[in-house]
Order: structure tokens, then C-alpha cells, then sequence
């Protein structure tokens, strides 16, 4: 859960789960009970959210029959986040706009946009890809609708031979 102060303007992050990482033997059932309890706790624990927003996600063809469990797992969460937060507003982001809102590159590598994010947050150790995608995905949002600032590295732009001679 990363919760955003208006006030203060201070971005908090709380518990990040890892909703990919599963131990071994579990089953594909048992995981997503596990996953709906940590999220559905993270709904309980918050004082009435207004937002919900998330990672654009999207299914090109031949995709991999493992992408099909993380589809589930949206849907588990779009569900989970109706039913305890069913007034906030919804919202998701594309990856490239993430990155480019982040870094100011919308072909940023995920390494990239991880290390632009302790301007936004401070120092903070992720377990994994995911959960820095998660804190890129807030502060995107957050800088999107004017909550905090852009710390993005705005792009020079590229002078060609013909602009040159002009």
C-alpha cells in the first residue's frame, strides 16, 4: 500500500506485497487466497481511499500461458478494490507513460525509472522489480493529476543537419 499525504505532501510506503512471488509447492488457489487477504488487509487498514490506480496491463497474442495467472490476480484485485473501496476512483497508467512521467524517458529501462524514484520517495530497498514498479506507478499518478512535482530529467532536443543550417 502507498499511501500520499495532501497536507504534507509526503509519500508513504507501507507494505508492498509481492504478488508474483509465490513459495514453492503452493498451489495456484492458495496463492491468490493468500494475495486477496494481503490486499483485502491493506483496504481494511486504510482510512477510506479516493483513489485506486494501477499499471495499465494488456494480453498480445501469443503471450505466454504464465501471464494468464497475473491477469487473475488483476482481476482479483479490480474486485477486492470494488467491494472495500467501491467510491474511490479508478484509475491505471500505461508503462511507457509511467516511465516518461518518471524519468522523463518513455523508453526508460525498469533500472532507471527505480533509481529516479528516491527523488519522490527517499531511500527505500525494493525485494523486486515489481514493487519499485508499484511506487513508479503512485508517483506517476501523483505527478499526473499535480499532487507533487516532476524531479524528471527533461530531454535536449535533438538538432538535426538540416535545423542546424538554418
Amino acid at each position: 500500500m502507498i499511501r500520499f499525504n495532501v497536507k504534507t505532501k509526503e509519500i508513504v510506503i507501507e507494505k508492498l506485497v509481492n504478488i508474483y512471488n509465490t513459495e514453492k509447492g503452493v498451489s495456484h488457489g492458495d496463492a491468490l487466497y493468500n494475495i486477496a487477504n494481503e490486499f483485502a488487509k491493506g483496504f481494511l487498514n486504510a482510512p477510506d481511499p479516493k483513489y485506486f490506480v494501477r499499471e495499465a496491463g494488456y494480453i498480445v497474442p501469443g503471450f505466454h500461458v504464465s501471464e494468464m495467472a497475473k491477469f487473475k490476480v488483476v482481476g482479483l484485485m479490480d474486485f477486492l478494490a470494488y467491494r472495500y473501496a467501491k467510491h474511490a476512483k479508478f484509475d491505471e497508467i500505461a508503462p511507457k507513460s509511467v516511465k516518461k512521467i518518471v524519468t522523463g524517458n518513455g523508453n526508460s529501462t525498469k533500472f532507471a525509472v527505480a533509481s529516479f524514484l528516491p527523488k519522490y520517495v527517499g531511500e527505500h530497498e525494493y525485494e523486486c522489480q515489481d514493487e519499485s514498479d508499484a511506487v513508479a506507478v503512485a508517483v506517476a499518478w501523483l505527478i499526473k493529476n499535480g499532487y507533487i512535482e516532476s524531479q524528471a530529467v527533461v530531454p535536449e532536443p535533438k538538432v538535426t543537419a538540416k535545423k542546424a543550417k538554418k
